[in-house]
């Protein structure tokens, strides 16, 4: 019985029908490479576009407010809730960085600002695949910034 299924295995390898098994064997690993690298790039982007998303928005409701020196803590809640509607996690409260321009404005004279950025720097992404832990990586560090003119500024 043993020798009827061995002879039975070694006679399906020599024969031609075994080529396209080898052929598949070769190209799948491959191809889920490509396949899962696709999926974390689109989800990266995602990511980054929400970031970019939530910045503009808290750069907005800052260019709008009365005083952005003294707004930051409701301008990086804006950026959090925001943030947090569009989906995945959202960035650390301390990684959002509101600047009014010109630097040091805030302390020598506010009413003279001209300009505020937001930005986000160090959001971690992590991928779901483990491709970019096969490259001795754990996560890719996204950033956005957004500059908005304070409507409140002197001509």
């Amino acid at each position: 019985m043993i020798t009827h299924v061995r002879s039975a295995i070694t006679r399906w390898l020599r024969d031609e029908v075994a080529g396209p098994v080898v052929e598949f064997a070769l190209v799948v690993p491959v191809l889920l490479l490509l396949v899962f690298g696709v999926i974390d790039f689109a989800r990266a982007f995602f990511q980054r576009n929400n970031l970019v998303s939530a910045v503009r928005e808290g750069a907005r409701f800052a260019a709008v407010s009365t005083s952005p020196c003294n707004a930051t803590t409701a301008i990086r809640n804006r950026v959090l809730s925001y943030y947090s509607t569009a989906g995945g996690t959202a960035p650390a409260a301390n990684d959002i960085q509101v600047t009014v321009l010109p630097s040091g404005i805030c302390t020598s004279a506010p009413g003279n600002a001209t300009n505020v950025q937001v930005a986000v720097t160090n959001y971690p992404y992590v991928p779901v695949t483990p491709l970019l832990r096969l490259f001795g990586g754990s996560a890719i560090r996204l950033q956005a910034s957004a500059v908005y003119r304070w409507e409140l500024s002197p001509p």
